[in-house]
């Protein structure tokens, strides 16, 4: 069900995003900026060593502006003057923020597109109603709910795997 309500979530963030872009900036314990942006091209990822003063690290702090206005910061992050790897809607780049260049600050910005996110979150719900199926036929079927062995035969236990009849083992994998 949770991925269910992610993969919702994620279709209304892709729809959203052509007018809007959602950021969630978190600072590390060592007050290093690091953040999420539900961009117009995919789900942005940043990885930066910016420093913040130490009273402010271990926060978050999200912020909705229109897709236009998060321009200048898309084009800084993947100026062409940096090495872009693209692919398929999928961007990296890594380099040095032009803003304080007597820090230094490194950072790693990775875009992820909508159409890939969607599938992955769908794949528990897939993957639960599979199972929910699958003992549903065994049930009608007669069989063991853990194992599938026919039990028509059977007592209370199934003699292949020894669960209970009518009760299911949880699975590993």
């Amino acid at each position: 069900m949770v991925s269910l309500l992610i993969c919702i979530g994620i279709a209304v963030e892709w729809r959203r995003s052509r007018i809007h872009t959602d950021m969630l900036a978190y600072l590390t314990p060592a007050s290093r900026l690091q953040g999420l942006a539900a961009d117009r091209d995919g789900a942005l990822f940043f990885f930066s060593d910016v420093p913040f003063s130490p009273e402010r690290g271990f926060s978050l702090q999200g912020l909705s502006v229109a897709s236009d206005e998060f321009e200048p910061m898309r084009a800084m992050l993947f100026d062409p003057s940096l090495t872009v790897h693209q692919r398929f809607g999928f961007k990296s780049v890594a380099g040095q923020l032009p803003m304080a260049a007597t820090l230094n600050p490194q950072f790693v910005a990775v875009v992820i597109p909508y159409w890939c996110l969607l599938p992955l979150a769908l794949l528990p719900t897939v993957a639960l109603l599979r199972r929910w199926r699958r003992q549903r036929l065994r049930k009608k079927r007669g069989q063991c709910l853990a194992c599938g062995y026919d039990l028509r035969a059977s007592g209370s236990r199934c003699p292949e795997c020894g669960a209970e009849r009518g009760s299911v083992v949880p699975s590993v994998a």
